[in-house]
Protein backbone atom coordinates (compact mmCIF):
# COMPACT_ATOMS: atom_id res chain seq x y z
CA UNK A 1 0.00 0.00 0.00
CA UNK A 2 1.17 3.48 -0.74
CA UNK A 3 0.81 5.07 2.51
CA UNK A 4 2.04 8.24 4.03
CA UNK A 5 2.15 9.15 7.75
CA UNK A 6 -0.42 11.94 8.65
CA UNK A 7 -0.42 12.21 12.05
CA UNK A 8 1.69 10.76 14.97
CA UNK A 9 1.36 11.14 18.92
CA UNK A 10 3.51 9.80 21.26
CA UNK A 11 1.68 12.18 24.29
CA UNK A 12 4.74 13.52 25.66
CA UNK A 13 2.26 16.43 25.83
CA UNK A 14 -1.69 17.11 25.12
CA UNK A 15 -0.90 19.10 22.34
CA UNK A 16 -1.78 17.16 19.22
CA UNK A 17 -1.29 17.98 15.68
CA UNK A 18 -4.28 17.22 14.54
CA UNK A 19 -7.37 18.20 16.68
CA UNK A 20 -8.84 16.24 19.82
CA UNK A 21 -12.20 16.55 21.53
CA UNK A 22 -12.88 14.81 24.68
CA UNK A 23 -16.21 13.51 23.89
CA UNK A 24 -17.02 12.34 27.89
CA UNK A 25 -15.51 11.94 30.96
CA UNK A 26 -11.91 12.16 31.75
CA UNK A 27 -8.92 11.56 29.48
CA UNK A 28 -5.21 13.20 29.73
CA UNK A 29 -1.68 12.56 29.46
CA UNK A 30 -0.33 9.78 31.61
CA UNK A 31 2.96 8.96 33.24
CA UNK A 32 1.68 5.89 34.86
CA UNK A 33 1.92 3.43 32.04
CA UNK A 34 3.75 4.55 29.01
CA UNK A 35 5.29 2.83 26.17
CA UNK A 36 8.48 5.30 25.27
CA UNK A 37 9.40 7.95 26.10
CA UNK A 38 7.56 9.83 28.96
CA UNK A 39 3.60 9.44 28.55
CA UNK A 40 0.84 7.95 27.20
CA UNK A 41 -3.15 9.32 26.98
CA UNK A 42 -4.93 7.83 30.06
CA UNK A 43 -9.19 7.14 28.82
CA UNK A 44 -10.74 6.74 32.61
CA UNK A 45 -13.44 4.87 33.10
CA UNK A 46 -16.64 5.72 31.16
CA UNK A 47 -14.78 8.18 28.81
CA UNK A 48 -14.18 8.97 25.15
CA UNK A 49 -11.99 11.17 22.73
CA UNK A 50 -12.18 11.76 18.98
CA UNK A 51 -9.56 13.25 17.06
CA UNK A 52 -11.23 14.96 13.86
CA UNK A 53 -8.10 17.08 12.70
CA UNK A 54 -10.18 20.14 12.68
CA UNK A 55 -7.33 22.19 12.15
CA UNK A 56 -6.70 20.25 8.78
CA UNK A 57 -3.88 18.22 9.26
CA UNK A 58 -4.96 15.08 7.86
CA UNK A 59 -6.79 15.18 4.46
CA UNK A 60 -9.30 12.15 3.82
CA UNK A 61 -7.76 9.97 2.22
CA UNK A 62 -8.68 8.66 -1.59
CA UNK A 63 -8.94 5.08 -1.34
CA UNK A 64 -6.26 3.68 0.97
CA UNK A 65 -5.87 4.06 4.33
CA UNK A 66 -4.23 2.83 7.84
CA UNK A 67 -4.06 3.35 11.52
CA UNK A 68 -2.19 1.99 14.17
CA UNK A 69 -2.29 2.18 17.98
CA UNK A 70 -0.37 0.72 21.21
CA UNK A 71 -3.13 -0.19 24.12
CA UNK A 72 -2.78 -0.89 27.75
CA UNK A 73 -5.60 -2.51 29.93
CA UNK A 74 -5.01 -2.12 33.68
CA UNK A 75 -7.50 -4.35 34.30
CA UNK A 76 -9.90 -7.25 33.26
CA UNK A 77 -12.81 -6.55 35.53
CA UNK A 78 -15.35 -4.82 33.31
CA UNK A 79 -18.59 -6.23 31.25
CA UNK A 80 -18.55 -3.54 29.28
CA UNK A 81 -16.50 -2.83 25.61
CA UNK A 82 -13.20 -0.65 25.00
CA UNK A 83 -14.08 0.36 21.22
CA UNK A 84 -12.23 1.89 18.88
CA UNK A 85 -14.15 3.83 15.63
CA UNK A 86 -12.33 4.87 12.54
CA UNK A 87 -13.76 6.83 9.80
CA UNK A 88 -12.21 7.04 6.40
CA UNK A 89 -14.10 8.77 4.88
CA UNK A 90 -18.14 8.49 4.15
CA UNK A 91 -20.62 6.27 5.55
CA UNK A 92 -17.72 3.11 6.41
CA UNK A 93 -16.09 2.80 9.60
CA UNK A 94 -13.23 0.42 10.65
CA UNK A 95 -14.53 -0.33 14.49
CA UNK A 96 -12.52 -2.79 17.13
CA UNK A 97 -14.04 -3.90 20.13
CA UNK A 98 -11.78 -4.89 23.10
CA UNK A 99 -14.32 -7.09 25.32
CA UNK A 100 -12.99 -7.87 28.89
CA UNK A 101 -15.88 -10.34 29.91
CA UNK A 102 -14.42 -13.08 27.70
CA UNK A 103 -10.82 -11.83 26.35
CA UNK A 104 -11.85 -11.02 22.76
CA UNK A 105 -10.97 -7.92 19.75
CA UNK A 106 -13.92 -8.55 17.58
CA UNK A 107 -14.89 -6.27 14.27
CA UNK A 108 -17.84 -5.10 13.76
CA UNK A 109 -19.83 -4.93 10.52
CA UNK A 110 -23.30 -3.62 12.14
CA UNK A 111 -24.48 -2.10 15.27
CA UNK A 112 -24.96 -5.84 16.95
CA UNK A 113 -22.70 -8.29 14.30
CA UNK A 114 -19.30 -8.77 15.63
CA UNK A 115 -16.94 -11.44 14.95
CA UNK A 116 -13.49 -12.38 16.69
CA UNK A 117 -10.20 -11.08 15.71
CA UNK A 118 -8.38 -12.41 18.51
CA UNK A 119 -7.49 -12.56 22.10
CA UNK A 120 -6.54 -9.50 24.61
CA UNK A 121 -5.02 -9.34 27.75
CA UNK A 122 -4.55 -6.96 30.82
CA UNK A 123 -1.35 -5.86 31.83
CA UNK A 124 0.98 -5.54 28.71
CA UNK A 125 1.16 -3.46 25.64
CA UNK A 126 -0.72 -4.64 22.62
CA UNK A 127 -0.10 -3.38 19.15
CA UNK A 128 -3.08 -2.84 16.61
CA UNK A 129 -2.62 -2.29 13.31
CA UNK A 130 -5.70 -1.89 10.74
CA UNK A 131 -5.29 -1.19 6.99
CA UNK A 132 -8.08 -0.48 4.29
CA UNK A 133 -9.25 0.84 1.42
CA UNK A 134 -12.56 2.45 0.25
CA UNK A 135 -12.92 1.25 -3.12
CA UNK A 136 -13.17 -2.01 -1.71
CA UNK A 137 -14.96 -1.34 1.89
CA UNK A 138 -12.39 -3.73 3.53
CA UNK A 139 -9.52 -3.96 5.96
CA UNK A 140 -6.73 -6.08 7.37
CA UNK A 141 -6.25 -6.40 11.24
CA UNK A 142 -3.03 -7.02 12.79
CA UNK A 143 -2.47 -7.52 16.66
CA UNK A 144 1.14 -7.53 17.68
CA UNK A 145 2.71 -7.61 14.55
CA UNK A 146 0.17 -10.94 13.16
CA UNK A 147 -2.22 -10.94 10.35
CA UNK A 148 -5.57 -11.86 12.49
CA UNK A 149 -8.00 -11.22 10.07
CA UNK A 150 -7.21 -10.21 6.69
CA UNK A 151 -10.05 -8.54 3.72
CA UNK A 152 -13.04 -8.48 6.18
CA UNK A 153 -15.36 -5.92 5.79
CA UNK A 154 -16.37 -2.41 7.31
CA UNK A 155 -19.01 -1.41 9.44
CA UNK A 156 -22.02 0.57 7.59
CA UNK A 157 -22.14 3.54 9.99
CA UNK A 158 -24.59 6.11 8.95
CA UNK A 159 -25.91 7.38 5.45
CA UNK A 160 -24.60 10.98 5.53
CA UNK A 161 -20.60 11.64 4.09
CA UNK A 162 -18.22 12.09 7.44
CA UNK A 163 -14.79 13.21 7.65
CA UNK A 164 -11.35 11.36 8.17
CA UNK A 165 -11.91 10.55 12.18
CA UNK A 166 -10.92 8.27 15.01
CA UNK A 167 -12.71 7.80 18.65
CA UNK A 168 -11.52 5.98 21.65
CA UNK A 169 -13.77 5.20 24.31
CA UNK A 170 -14.68 3.20 27.43
CA UNK A 171 -17.96 1.70 28.41
CA UNK A 172 -19.25 2.06 32.21
CA UNK A 173 -16.85 0.28 34.41
CA UNK A 174 -13.81 -0.33 32.40
CA UNK A 175 -10.44 0.07 33.87
CA UNK A 176 -7.89 2.80 32.94
CA UNK A 177 -7.04 2.39 29.39
CA UNK A 178 -4.38 3.93 28.46
CA UNK A 179 -3.04 4.73 24.82
CA UNK A 180 0.37 5.20 22.78
CA UNK A 181 1.74 5.90 19.75
CA UNK A 182 -0.83 6.70 17.49
CA UNK A 183 -0.66 6.86 14.00
CA UNK A 184 -2.26 7.62 11.03
CA UNK A 185 -1.79 6.40 7.76
CA UNK A 186 -3.41 7.89 4.31
CA UNK A 187 -2.20 7.72 0.49
CA UNK A 188 -2.29 11.97 0.57
CA UNK A 189 1.50 11.95 0.08
CA UNK A 190 1.51 16.51 0.62
CA UNK A 191 3.90 17.30 3.79
CA UNK A 192 5.46 13.45 4.39
CA UNK A 193 9.21 13.58 6.07
CA UNK A 194 11.25 11.77 3.24
CA UNK A 195 15.36 10.89 2.61
CA UNK A 196 16.75 10.42 -0.82
CA UNK A 197 19.76 9.20 -1.89
CA UNK A 198 22.14 6.96 -4.35
CA UNK A 199 22.85 3.51 -5.22
CA UNK A 200 25.99 2.68 -6.51
CA UNK A 201 27.77 -0.56 -6.69
CA UNK A 202 31.22 -1.14 -7.51
CA UNK A 203 31.25 2.65 -9.18
CA UNK A 204 27.73 1.60 -11.50
CA UNK A 205 24.40 2.82 -10.57
CA UNK A 206 22.19 -0.06 -8.98
CA UNK A 207 18.59 -1.22 -9.05
CA UNK A 208 18.53 -2.26 -5.22
CA UNK A 209 15.30 -2.76 -3.05
CA UNK A 210 15.54 0.03 -1.04
CA UNK A 211 13.09 -0.02 2.55
CA UNK A 212 12.87 2.42 5.38
CA UNK A 213 12.10 1.47 9.03
CA UNK A 214 11.02 2.94 12.26
CA UNK A 215 14.06 2.61 14.84
CA UNK A 216 11.97 2.67 17.70
CA UNK A 217 10.10 -0.87 16.74
CA UNK A 218 11.12 -1.89 13.56
CA UNK A 219 8.16 -1.25 11.77
CA UNK A 220 8.62 -0.98 7.89
CA UNK A 221 7.57 2.40 6.74
CA UNK A 222 7.93 2.03 2.87
CA UNK A 223 9.64 0.55 -0.22
CA UNK A 224 10.80 1.29 -3.65
CA UNK A 225 13.45 0.48 -6.12
CA UNK A 226 16.52 2.59 -6.70
CA UNK A 227 16.68 3.45 -11.27
CA UNK A 228 19.26 1.25 -12.92
CA UNK A 229 19.54 4.48 -14.36
CA UNK A 230 21.36 6.70 -12.41
CA UNK A 231 20.97 5.07 -8.81
CA UNK A 232 18.51 7.39 -7.22
CA UNK A 233 15.54 6.46 -4.65
CA UNK A 234 13.25 8.50 -2.59
CA UNK A 235 11.67 6.95 0.33
CA UNK A 236 8.86 8.34 3.03
CA UNK A 237 9.58 8.77 6.81
CA UNK A 238 7.25 8.80 9.82
CA UNK A 239 6.12 12.32 9.44
CA UNK A 240 8.67 14.68 12.00
CA UNK A 241 11.82 15.27 12.04
CA UNK A 242 13.18 13.87 14.85
CA UNK A 243 12.09 10.32 14.33
CA UNK A 244 14.97 8.30 13.70
CA UNK A 245 14.26 5.14 10.87
CA UNK A 246 17.07 3.09 9.11
CA UNK A 247 17.07 1.95 5.66
CA UNK A 248 18.12 -1.05 4.06
CA UNK A 249 19.25 -1.66 -0.09
CA UNK A 250 19.27 -5.08 -0.80
CA UNK A 251 20.81 -6.61 -3.85
CA UNK A 252 20.42 -10.25 -3.25
CA UNK A 253 19.76 -12.79 -0.04
CA UNK A 254 23.84 -12.33 0.43
CA UNK A 255 24.28 -8.74 -0.17
CA UNK A 256 22.50 -6.34 2.36
CA UNK A 257 23.64 -2.89 3.12
CA UNK A 258 22.53 -0.70 6.01
CA UNK A 259 22.08 2.96 6.74
CA UNK A 260 21.16 3.57 10.72
CA UNK A 261 19.82 6.69 12.62
CA UNK A 262 18.07 8.47 9.30
CA UNK A 263 15.77 11.57 9.95
CA UNK A 264 13.58 13.39 7.52
CA UNK A 265 14.75 15.91 4.81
Amino acid sequence: MALYPKHIDAFDSYSQTGGYTTTSGTVATSTTQYFTPDNSLKISNYSGVKFDFDDGSVTDPTDEWAYEFKVYFESSTSTNDFFVQFVPTGNRISQLNFDHADGKIRYATAASTFYDVADFSSGEWITIRVEGTISGDTQDIYVNGTLESNDVDLREYVTGGLDCAISFNTGAGNPNVYIDHFYLYTDISTGTETVSGVIQNAGSYAAYTVRSYRRSDGMLVDETTSSGVDGTYTLSLIGNSTEEHFLIAIKDADEIDVIDRVVGD
